[in-house]
């Protein structure tokens, strides 16, 4: 449903009528019949949520909000976030599996180093 719209005048006569009469005591019921002959054509709860925002929107300062000012943000560290059935990351000690990998790692180094000086030999030998 479309939503209604009122010439400046006919919303402030609405309003003052509906404030005027809560006011005096009357019910709701009595207001929206009373509106409807000023030019409202909208429902009961239509006019009382129209005079609710009125109200709270003259209660309120314009421009100024009350309160001291929001300080800076915290920084927030990101944590990557790990998919489901993926195991946790975990950190390798030298008593555990981390001496498996320094047993391979010297392994593999000495090979390096042996294969490199027979390579640095034959082209020393193919020089001179």
């Amino acid at each position: 449903m479309a939503k209604k719209h009122y010439s400046k005048k006919t919303k402030a006569a609405i309003i003052e009528a509906a404030t005027g009469a809560r006011a005096a005591g009357k019910t709701w019921g009595e207001i929206l019949l009373l509106v409807k002959k000023i030019g409202y054509n909208g429902s009961l709860q239509g006019i009382s949520k129209m005079t609710r925002a009125v109200a709270e929107k003259a209660g309120k300062p314009k421009g100024k909000r009350r309160g001291r000012k929001p300080g800076p943000k915290p920084v927030i560290q990101v944590i990557m976030k790990r998919g489901l059935g993926r195991p946790r990351k975990t950190t390798v000690t030298a008593a555990g599996a981390g001496s498996i990998e320094i047993m391979v790692s010297k392994l593999v180094n000495e090979r390096v180093k042996r294969i490199l000086d027979q390579a640095i030999a034959a082209i020393q030998a193919a020089k001179g």
